[in-house]
């Protein structure tokens, strides 16, 4: 409990002679320094004004904190995110977190009772049922809202003020880069499920789009022009107002883009990012037989090869859009593997051979059968089998 204490202290003034520091800790704990031009008298009238202020807020804090259960507090900050106009899957998250912890310690449970003792039987019980870096993701939601609390007045201190919890001691996340290889085989495989999994898992590939950003509320016909080979969509880890990014079109973008306008007139990708996720790109690396790849493994793997291709770090920096250089060569580059990565093509001699075999003969995509189109897809698999064997004997 912080106890509230002050004094004034003299110092020699520039011009005005003595003069004088109120120095006081307020209810909160925090140390206060203001300089004060007066008569000592009147500066020491002042410091127990404020102690008297102080002491006020204090006993109303006592009053308030008394009240404030641990449900009653994710009703105020609910209403606290939205106003900061966070997005609902956050609010989501916030909720899947506070459900564990009513388990825990209950719901009616007084907000400023919650110790670094809840937290760690807490930590002892979860991490039974989950791993420990999804624990890590559910502690940093809980310091979030007891630093709100406690920003608020709803609790004096927060038990994150003891509780050992260390961000640095998570486990290092390392992005996977796939090989020309294994790209192929993806292409390949997503071919068999339909030909909309093959642009997708294309476009990922070609442009480094975030898993979400190719969904129909950040992707729209409005922001593609195929006039000056433009698009544009929404960065998604950017914070209100969204920043819009524009890029130029590659020819297989262009190809990809036509073709979904015939098949899809009210989105490029009209789906959620979760299904593309569990319907396209998953069921893809799974039966290429890529364990530990994943939906995102396709924009670390788009990143890595432009680095690669050019030797810049620059270039991959401006193709992810980063904010720093040093966030590209730590996330991205850092963990590449030259050797391994050391193929006689690259992510371009698959996309030309994308490009070269998926041509209708004049008719529209919206145009053709169903034998047509598995008949496409025939041509298209067994030009990028042709390419892995020939890979795979100059490697050899």
């Amino acid at each position: 409990m912080p106890r509230i204490r002050g004094k004034i202290r003299s110092y020699k003034g520039d011009t005005t002679g003595w003069a004088w520091t109120l120095d006081y800790v307020d209810h909160r704990g925090k140390r206060h320094q203001h300089k004060y031009d007066g008569t000592r008298k009147s500066a020491q009238t002042q410091i127990e004004r404020i102690l008297l202020k102080e002491w006020a807020l204090d006993a109303q804090l006592i009053a308030s904190i008394t009240e404030i259960t641990v449900k009653r507090g994710e009703t105020l900050y609910t209403k606290y995110l939205n106003r900061r106009k966070r997005s609902q899957g956050t609010i989501t998250r916030y909720r899947f977190a506070f459900n564990a912890l009513y388990t825990a310690i209950g719901e009616q449970t007084l907000l400023h009772t919650v110790t670094e003792h809840d937290l760690e039987a807490l930590e002892n019980s979860r991490l039974k049922r989950i791993s420990e870096v999804s624990f890590k993701t559910e502690l940093r939601h809980y310091r979030a809202f007891f630093n709100w609390a406690k920003k608020h007045d709803y609790i004096r201190k927060s038990p994150f003020d003891k509780y050992d919890f260390d961000n640095d001691s998570r486990p290092e996340q390392q992005k996977r880069v796939l090989t020309a290889e294994e790209v192929i085989k993806i292409l390949v495989e997503s071919l068999k499920i339909e030909i909309e999994a093959f642009h997708v898992i294309l476009m990922y590939l070609a442009n480094g789009f975030r898993l979400s950003e190719l969904t129909h509320e950040n992707f729209k016909w409005d922001w593609v022009s195929f006039e000056r080979r433009q698009f544009q969509h929404i960065d998604v880890k950017s914070r209100h107002p969204k920043k819009v990014i524009t890029k130029q079109m590659s020819e297989l973008t262009y190809r990809i883009l036509a073709i979904r306008r015939l098949l899809s007139p009210i989105a490029p990708f009209a789906f959620k990012a979760d299904y593309y996720a569990n319907h396209y790109v998953e069921p893809a690396l799974e039966r290429a037989g890529l364990k530990g790849a994943s939906a995102k493994t396709l924009r670390s793997t788009a990143a890595g090869h432009v680095y690669l291709q050019t030797g810049d770090i620059y270039a991959a920096q401006s193709f992810l859009q980063h904010s720093s250089v040093q966030l590209t060569a730590e996330s991205y580059v850092g963990l590449l593997n030259m050797e391994k990565y050391d193929s006689p093509i690259g992510l371009r001699d698959i996309f030309e051979v994308c490009l070269q075999h998926s041509n209708t003969n004049g008719c529209n995509w919206d145009q053709l059968s169903a034998e047509e189109e598995a008949k496409l897809c025939a041509n298209i698999t067994s030009a990028l089998e042709a390419l892995l064997l020939k890979t795979q004997k100059d490697t050899a």
